[in-house]
């Protein structure tokens, strides 16, 4: 009996040293951005993107609001606070969605241009936005939160690219 319990207490312990091995792994290293300005961009962001996959029309005008500000900091991303800007004067969510689809493009080209120090961030694609043209975000999960059609379709998408 006693040379039973030391065999399922040894399996037991060893169950437990390979799942936290795995765990781990699969845990995801924080991102560090190259630019502080760029960290605040994305922040913003990423409120954004949040917003509008909640679909919380309030919370979508103070997060555009909140970027087009962090924009207006980066030289060359000036040109992308206007987008920002836009979406705060929009009144249909389509026309949100075209200028976000926008902004986005612009986003991750300044992230991939600046470079991160650590971590990994997510290019992510929905075929079926913008009336089937498509259309990407950037995303610090792998989990597919589509920001085109919230909780309507809030899975539709893939990730297409890993900016490391």
């Amino acid at each position: 009996m006693k040379t039973l319990n030391k065999r399922i207490l040894f399996v037991i312990i060893s169950l437990l040293l390979v799942s936290n091995v795995s765990f781990a792994q699969t845990q995801a290293k924080p991102v560090v951005f190259a630019d502080n300005n760029i960290k605040s961009i994305y922040q913003d962001y990423a409120k954004l993107d949040a917003a509008l996959v909640k679909g919380d029309a309030a919370a979508v005008k103070a997060a555009a609001t909140a970027l087009a500000s962090s924009l207006k900091l980066v030289p060359e991303a000036k040109s992308i606070a206007g987008k920002a800007s836009q979406i705060v004067l929009s009144k249909e969510v389509k026309e949100q969605h075209v200028y976000f689809a926008g902004i986005s493009i612009d986003v991750i080209a300044l992230v991939k241009k600046s470079g991160l120090k650590s971590g990994e961030l997510y290019v992510t694609h929905c075929p079926m936005a913008l009336d089937h043209k498509g259309a990407y975000w950037l995303s610090g999960s792998k989990e597919i939160n589509n920001p085109y059609f919230g909780k309507m379709m809030l899975r539709c998408g893939s990730v297409e690219e890993t900016t490391k």
